[in-house]
């Protein structure tokens, strides 16, 4: 997959500082602590902390020219990152590297109990933090060649998008703000959470909401994912992850032919579940991405599995989905064996 340019990452950096309005003036930091925030320090009546306020114009002027001027930076940071192996479960490598990138702006840094690397800025207040987040994990497999190749402003390699690119930007737009002097009233985590494809099933995030120290805090929370900046998604994306298994006798084609096949079942499911009729509004989705099971050509399998994945934007259109996914697995369940010789 292809990384665009990287002059959108501009407006991610925007948009970090709408959602964390108000801002308050930002002071230097203390000569003797390179990176380090500074402190607080008190306003004149006109620049009350009450008043919603962006940032004075010089300020978004430096964090926007810090991205122009690092192009080169953020191109290879990403293709760093990217060919650092990471497939789901396996994200342990990957995570060190971004916790070297965070803790070099200044950020208080460290990695949780589900293993997703943190990175606080404070703001003027922490009793309401805001998430900006990038997923760690890859939908490729352990062994996959990651290496990054390059023509002209080009770059190709498993992963290079999702989320190459992603926690390009999450790394680029900490360092803009920390470069920029920028701080903000609401407090920043930045997160490179795990487990976000496939079998992972978001644990990471699921993580930060329900057990992680912030969950009861969380304002906003803002996800780079891939490479596109023509579309942005504002509202929660409700997702339903499954292995279906069905097992059976098993036995030899010729000799047992009639028993029951747990991969004929599955096919069944598979012809069912392609014809539902999913909106596009609310948009709705359905996939099988895996299958497996069997032994070979000549026998019947004892067992066989796909993972399916469902998702819509409306919680009621996801209930539909799923419901009719779990009628098709009793209805083929009940057929198979009917018809079983």
């Amino acid at each position: 997959m292809s990384r665009q340019e990287v002059s959108p990452l501009k407006w991610l950096l925007v948009s970090v500082i709408l959602l964390n309005m108000p801002i308050r003036p930002v002071v230097p930091f203390p000569a003797d602590r390179p990176g380090g925030r500074g402190n607080a320090t008190s306003q004149s009546s006109s620049q009350s902390t009450s008043q919603s306020q962006l940032p004075s114009g010089p300020q978004i002027r430096a964090a926007l020219d810090w991205f122009a001027a690092h192009r080169a930076w953020i191109d290879d940071e990403q293709a760093r990152l990217t060919e650092i192996p990471a497939p789901s479960f396996q994200e342990s490598e990957r995570a060190a590297a971004v916790k070297v990138l965070l803790s070099a702006v200044g950020l208080e840094v460290s990695t949780d109990k589900a293993g997703n690397v943190t990175g606080l800025l404070r703001g003027a207040t922490d009793k309401e933090i805001v998430i900006l987040s990038a997923h760690l994990d890859t939908v490729f497999p352990a062994g996959s060649d990651v290496k990054v190749h390059r023509d002209k402003t080009r770059m190709t390699a498993p992963g290079i998008s999702d989320n190459g690119a992603g926690l390009a930007a999450l790394v680029a737009v900490a360092r803009a703000l920390h470069e920029a002097r920028i701080q903000p009233q609401r407090t920043i985590l930045f997160v490179a959470n795990v487990g976000e494809e496939g079998e992972g099933d978001l644990r990471g995030v699921r993580y930060l909401f329900e057990s992680g120290a912030w969950s009861d805090r969380i304002n906003a929370f803002v996800s780079f994912d891939g490479p596109d900046v023509e579309r942005i998604t504002n509202a929660a994306i409700g997702s339903r992850r499954y292995r279906a298994t069905f097992r059976g006798l098993g036995g030899h084609s010729w000799g047992d032919f009639g028993v029951a096949n747990p991969v004929n079942a599955l096919g069944k499911v598979v012809s069912i579940l392609s014809r539902y009729p999913a909106p596009a509004k609310p948009r709705t989705t359905f996939n099988v991405g895996k299958i497996s099971g069997g032994t070979g050509t000549n026998v019947i399998p004892v067992e066989a599995s796909m993972d399916v994945d469902l998702r819509s934007e409306a919680g009621d259109e996801l209930q539909r989905l799923d419901a009719f996914f779990r009628r098709a697995l009793r209805q083929v369940v009940d057929e198979e064996n009917r018809f079983a010789r």
